[in-house]
Order: structure tokens, then C-alpha cells, then sequence
């Protein structure tokens, strides 16, 4: 028996006194499970996730802690439209560089998201023309800028995002 049935069969016990027990019973009881709690001021992006934008700069790990207050994480951008998503707000508020969800803090050269998922593993990214490029031997965070990722000093204030994944019903 897995977790779905035990969840219908506990369904079947509560309405039993009252309502017939069917298909649509079911469907409802199984959906107010998975209902979405989404922290207050994120930005819900359907098939993506959602978004807050903090303009108070903070370097990475700070931004980062602050984004697992939220239950969230700083944002891990996976595809052109979560990136256009992501400038469109920054362009919006008039901000150029924002910190996002990878690092290279393990490896020289392994970029990394904060959940450990290899770049090749999401299959995108979007560095700038000659990034990653480590200036000044420092360089292990990402920002997000409109010319593309670029790593940067993670000691740097900036603003950043935290995400939300969603993997529920709005």
C-alpha cells in the first residue's frame, strides 16, 4: 500500500458518515495536500517557481541564509525564460547585477548550484563573454548581469534572489 492509498483510505473514514466516497473525493482530498504554501511577497511564475527580490545588498552567504528564512533558496536559474523572468524584474527595478544560486566553493572551476547539481546536470547556463574568469583568484559566486553570468568576489554586497520551487498545485 503506498502513501496515496493510505491517504484515501483515511479520506474514506472521514467522509464515510456522510458522503459516498468517490473519484471526485479523492481528486479533492489528494489536492488539498499538495496546495502550495508560497512565503508571503514571492512572485509565482507557473512552471518555475517563485520569486522574491531583495534590494538590500548582502554578500552571498548572507543572501543565501537569508533566503532559507523564507524557506526558499537563492534562485538556481535552469532555462532562457527563468533567466528573462529573472532580468525582467531586475531591469524593472533598474538594477544591473543581482547574486544568484551558484558557486564554485568545492573546486576550482566546478560550478555548482546551492542544492550541488552540476551545470551539465541542469543543462543550462549563460555565462558572459570570458566567464568564468576567477580575476584576482577570488572569484566563486555568480551574479546574474544583463551582459550574462559572471563570477564575482562573494564577499561583494549585491541584491539578490531567493526562489521558491514549486512542486504543487496553484
Amino acid at each position: 500500500m503506498n502513501f496515496a492509498h493510505v491517504l484515501i483510505f483515511l479520506a474514506q473514514i472521514y467522509y464515510s458518515s456522510s458522503t459516498p466516497f468517490n473519484q471526485k473525493s479523492e481528486s479533492s482530498c489528494l489536492s488539498e495536500l499538495t496546495k502550495c504554501k508560497i512565503p508571503a511577497g514571492f512572485r509565482v511564475t507557473r512552471g518555475i517557481g517563485a520569486y522574491r527580490y531583495f534590494d538590500t545588498p548582502k554578500n552571498w552567504n548572507i543572501a543565501r541564509k537569508s533566503c532559507t528564512n523564507f524557506g526558499a533558496h537563492l534562485a538556481v536559474i535552469k532555462s532562457k525564460k527563468e533567466e528573462d523572468d529573472v532580468r525582467s524584474i531586475l531591469n524593472g527595478k533598474q538594477v544591473k547585477d543581482a547574486w544568484i544560486g551558484y558557486h564554485n566553493h568545492f573546486a576550482h572551476n566546478e560550478w555548482v548550484s546551492i542544492m550541488d547539481e552540476s551545470l551539465e546536470r541542469i543543462g543550462y547556463k549563460n555565462w558572459g563573454k570570458e566567464e568564468p574568469n576567477n580575476a584576482n583568484g577570488n572569484q566563486h559566486c555568480v551574479k546574474s548581469t544583463p551582459l550574462g553570468w559572471d563570477d564575482y568576489d562573494c564577499s561583494e554586497a549585491l541584491p539578490f534572489f531567493c526562489k521558491v520551487d514549486l512542486n504543487c498545485q496553484l
